[in-house]
């Protein structure tokens, strides 16, 4: 639930047509009513809310127009702050209503179709393991490569992986990614059940502190094997690692499964 608390409107008394005509940009917060029933405004701020810090405020542009010779007011909301600027140039170089109406509706078209990517039905699709958060996926939604399968879990850090698992779960899952909350050694015992047979990407990126010849890892003793690493082939036809040194030694001789290395 929210509700619009405009700061500033058009004056009702005003007398010239032009002027009643010609619009105000204006700011205000948005009232919303959380979970737990309390009430929060919008934008959120830290702090006192600053009057001429444009993040700190909604905006709208209202003007009014003569219909069947009576003024009807007009109001265009959720303005994207980074066009505030050049709304404000506008209207100090005497550009029109309707030159700057349109340039609203034009920032607000950009900050829509600036949102999540739309993947195509016949997009390739991809298996990650040791997903993570989802940076890798994130990656591939920009690409347009449907993530279907994620992996992540960590066994010395059961609660933080958990959350991390959760968090991918609300970024990828309306895409029908599955997060799997199991180690990947514990999927290849499994047989990988649940995996797609025919993939086009498989994506692992090991904790490189874990393998590298500094042995820089210093929480926890790492989990991940090369028993794991040489499992991970059986899932599809190619796989990328990260710069891990014990997977390079683990595959590197003669190996037939296709394994690329970052």
């Amino acid at each position: 639930m929210s509700v619009a608390t405009p700061e500033k409107f058009l004056e009702d008394d005003l007398q010239s047509s032009h002027l009643r005509s010609q619009g105000c940009l204006y700011q205000y917060t948005e009232t919303k009513k959380l979970q737990d029933g309390s009430t929060a405004l919008y934008p959120r701020v830290i702090g006192e809310r600053d009057p001429n810090n444009l993040k700190h405020w909604r905006w709208g542009y209202n003007w009014e127009e003569k219909v069947h010779g009576i003024w009807k007011g007009r109001s265009i909301g959720s303005i994207p702050c980074s066009a505030v600027p050049l709304i404000l140039q506008m209207q100090r170089s005497g550009s029109t209503r309707d030159d700057i109406i349109a340039f609203i509706k034009k920032a607000k078209a950009k900050k829509l179709s600036s949102g999540k990517p739309i993947i195509p039905a016949n997009a390739p699709i991809a298996v990650v393991l040791l997903a993570g958060g989802g940076s890798v996926e994130a990656g591939m939604v920009q690409a347009g490569i449907l993530p279907v399968v994620a992996v992540e879990h960590d066994p010395t850090k059961p609660q933080l992986s958990q959350a991390i698992a959760q968090n991918h779960h609300r970024n990828f899952s309306e895409y029908g990614c599955k997060v799997i909350q199991q180690t990947v050694q514990e999927v290849a015992l499994s047989g990988f059940v649940g995996f797609p047979t025919n993939l086009d990407y498989l994506h692992a990126s090991p904790v490189c502190a874990n393998f590298s010849v500094a042995h820089t890892a210093k929480a926890g003793i790492a989990l991940e094997t090369t028993d794991g690493g040489c499992a991970f082939p059986k899932a599809g036809g190619g796989l990328k690692l990260g710069n891990a040194f014990s997977f390079r030694d683990a595959t590197a001789n003669g190996n037939p499964n296709g394994i690329r290395f970052a």
